[in-house]
């Protein structure tokens, strides 16, 4: 099966632009997702306190790199929130793969 540009291993296509009408929203998503599925631990040397799910739903992980970027230096808090609202749309899922 051959995945095309915008759509991820479980065949879900995800819109082209950030589709959450405001940071409100992407807050209250993030948040929900974190009850239900846990966050990542904060990272050795994080700037700024980021919490992201490990999850968004049953089948498919969160990157930790996400968690890794918007902890960074190397951002700005507006870049950190941008991270935040894709996370929440899910544009840093991965679907795991198995050992068998």
């Amino acid at each position: 099966m051959k995945y095309g540009r915008g759509c991820n291993r479980s065949g879900r296509n995800l819109p082209a632009r950030f589709s959450l009408k405001n940071a409100d929203e992407a807050i209250t998503r993030l948040a929900q997702y974190r009850e239900k599925y846990g966050a990542f631990p904060r990272g050795e040397k994080a700037v700024r306190d980021i919490l992201f799910p490990r999850q968004t739903d049953d089948y498919t992980r969160v990157s930790r790199f996400s968690r890794t970027a918007a902890e960074s230096a190397s951002l700005t808090d507006e870049q950190a929130g941008a991270l935040g609202a894709a996370v929440a749309e899910g544009r840093f899922n991965y679907d795991p793969i198995g050992d068998k």
